[in-house]
């Protein structure tokens, strides 16, 4: 079982992939949050909901829907620096003795920034 995030008739919603058959979520779970980042702040409580349904009649082919990425705007990404050899080389840095990770949270761009760079094109 996976969870995804899928669109199907302009809606995006998410559900569980089983094979090549997708259980929507919204259908038989109506009490449960319809995004991917609302449903994992959820907890432990929303995924054993969710686990209920694996044996669910599906409702879409995944050939018939969309799969999105599982979030479309995650709120932070985690990164490790240096995991390569090619990226430290490229870096002209030493390969870290101990592996080291980061987050990376890109603040959103105001209105004014957005309607800034749709004139100038600086996208």
């Amino acid at each position: 079982m996976r969870l995804i995030t899928f669109t199907e008739s302009s809606q995006t919603r998410i559900g569980l992939l089983r094979g090549e058959d997708i259980i929507d979520l919204s259908q038989v779970a109506s009490s449960l949050p319809s995004d991917m980042l609302k449903f994992l702040e959820a907890g432990d409580a929303a995924m054993l909901q969710a686990i209920k349904y694996i044996d669910a009649s599906a409702h879409y082919f995944a050939t018939d829907v969309t799969i999105e990425a599982p979030m479309k705007r995650p709120p932070k990404i985690l990164a490790i620096g240096l995991n390569y050899r090619a990226h430290a080389d490229e870096s002209n840095m030493e390969i870290p003795k101990i592996q080291w990770s980061f987050t990376n949270r890109q603040p959103q761009p105001s209105r004014a920034q957005i309607m800034h760079r749709l004139k100038s094109h600086a996208w």
